[in-house]
């Protein structure tokens, strides 16, 4: 219908493209509040990374009886035992990040930060060697390129890439749609599915070229 854009989550996303993945690598989870979701689509094992402090203990919480599923304390980006600025949130902290707010402050005026960052020491992701995954989720507030520059050798095999993504803006030096893909370009990975409504953000899905073909030779 003209006028109607239909949004999907990741679960479906995963689905309409035919792929599976059986493990997954995901920055920025908070409390790993998708597990629940991964293991519903066949995904067996997995690393939930998050870099508060406080919220990392209620990750251990959340993943204390699961034997296949990691969490590790980690700020991520491109950088490697840097001290940075991280701007903590009031909404149980899911809008912080190691990114300034800019316009979230007046496109989110509800989300308040605190008037001073904490100081965390930042990691590659490569660095942490935790392997290679079939799906890649990152959820951190405008710093995916810095945590896919660092992450190159983690990210580079996998079958797809679930980022949220935006216009730019909503942080000081932060990310665009436009900025992700021309980079994950050079490393075969393609926009297959991208949602940004009116909050300047959203989601979206970039598979790897072979995947794609991949299935198109099952068809």
């Amino acid at each position: 219908m003209e006028g109607v854009k239909i949004v999907y989550n990741i679960a479906q996303v995963l689905g309409i493209h035919g792929l599976k993945p059986k493990n997954v690598i995901h920055v920025g989870a908070h409390i790993g509040q998708e597990l629940s979701m991964y293991k519903d689509i066949g995904i067996t094992s997995g690393v939930f990374i998050e870099a508060d402090p406080t919220i990392y203990k209620r990750l251990e919480e959340s993943l204390a009886h699961e034997t296949n599923w990691k969490a590790v304390e980690a700020l991520v980006s491109d950088t490697q035992d840097v001290d940075v600025d991280f701007w903590v949130s009031s909404n149980d902290k899911m809008s912080s990040s190691l990114l300034e707010p800019g316009l979230h402050l007046t496109e989110h005026p509800d989300v308040k930060f605190d008037s001073e960052p904490i100081k965390i020491k930042t990691k590659t992701l490569d660095s942490l060697k935790l392997g290679k995954f079939d799906l890649v989720v990152m959820d951190v507030q405008g710093a995916e390129l810095k945590v896919l520059s660092g992450g190159i050798e983690t990210f580079k095999d996998a079958d797809a890439l679930w980022l949220e993504v935006a216009l730019g803006g909503l942080y000081k030096n932060d990310c665009s749609i436009n900025d992700l893909t021309k980079f994950l370009d050079q490393y075969d990975f393609y926009p297959v599915y991208v949602v940004i409504g009116s909050t300047m953000w959203g989601d979206a899905l970039f598979v790897k070229k072979q995947s794609i073909l991949n299935q198109r030779n099952k068809i």
